[in-house]
């Protein structure tokens, strides 16, 4: 063989031996990136894993609160449920005393317009005033305060006396003659301011002018009997209406300071127990 093919093939085995040395050489080096791989996929799998349990316990305490806060909400349901059945319960109670207690004084003021017509008669004697004059105002001024079945003023002769008046206004008031029923309790005010039926009369003035759908001029008036009569039996049904109408009127503020007045000058009346419902349904 010459010397010129040996040469060739010399130089050929020597570029494959460092080639060869390359192959084995990247075949080493995948081989430690897969596994390299397989290291990082294992432990992503348990992150993976971990972090799948937290967030199953994370929705399972959501789950649990959720249940909670519907449970928590029926009751509160079912709680005001019960409150409102018992406030109607109470106002339909209150409505009812107060319709027994309405027949009552109609009862009592048509025995004592009776007494005073009779007492009118020729030849009866004058059934004066245990102060000679009605009821006396306070010391200091101010209203007269109403004496539960106290005589009224003398009335002079052949004219009615307060209770008659009275009477004789509220039937009108009843039939729908709210003007004629008016005047007649405004006669009453005048004749017998001192008479322990003029709050009533003057409460009553009021409530003509409601039957004639003159809010503000009834409001007015309910306002008059609360600083003209405080304590009168009609003080804290007045001084109720005047935050009905303010509440009506949109002024919401005033109204809620009204109806805690209210229950604050009258903590044992109809109105007071009324006034806290609005308090408590009031925003």
């Amino acid at each position: 063989m010459s010397a010129g093919p040996r040469r060739g093939r010399r130089a050929a085995l020597l570029v494959l031996v460092p080639a060869c040395a390359g192959c084995l050489a990247t075949r080493d080096d995948l081989r430690v990136l897969q596994a390299d791989i397989a290291v990082v996929r294992a432990e992503q799998a348990k992150v993976d894993s971990a972090r799948a349990r937290q967030v199953g316990d994370v929705l399972a305490a959501v789950r649990a609160s959720q249940d909670s806060l519907r449970a928590l909400g029926t009751r509160v349901a079912r709680w005001q449920g019960d409150q409102k059945e018992d406030l109607y319960a109470i106002q339909q109670q209150l409505i009812t005393i107060q319709e027994l207690t309405g027949l009552s004084q109609r009862r009592l003021l048509e025995l004592r317009a009776n007494l005073e017509e009779r007492a009118q008669e020729p030849g009866a004697p004058a059934v004066p005033s245990p102060s000679g004059g009605g009821v006396a105002p306070p010391a200091g001024g101010g209203a007269a305060a109403p004496t539960v079945g106290a005589i009224p003023s003398v009335a002079p002769p052949g004219a009615p006396g307060p209770n008659q008046l009275l009477q004789l206004a509220l039937d009108q008031l009843r039939r729908g003659s709210a003007g004629s029923a008016r005047a007649g309790f405004q006669d009453l005010v005048t004749q017998y301011p001192s008479s322990d039926v003029a709050p009533l009369a003057q409460f009553y003035v009021a409530e003509s002018y409601a039957q004639e759908g003159k809010g503000a001029s009834a409001d007015s008036v309910y306002r008059l009997v609360v600083a003209r009569y405080p304590t009168s039996e009609k003080a804290a049904t007045a001084l109720y209406k005047h935050g009905l109408h303010l509440q009506a009127s949109g002024r919401k503020p005033e109204a809620r300071a009204v109806f805690a007045d209210v229950v604050k000058r009258f903590p044992r009346s109809d109105e007071a127990v009324l006034a806290g419902a609005r308090l408590k349904d009031a925003p």
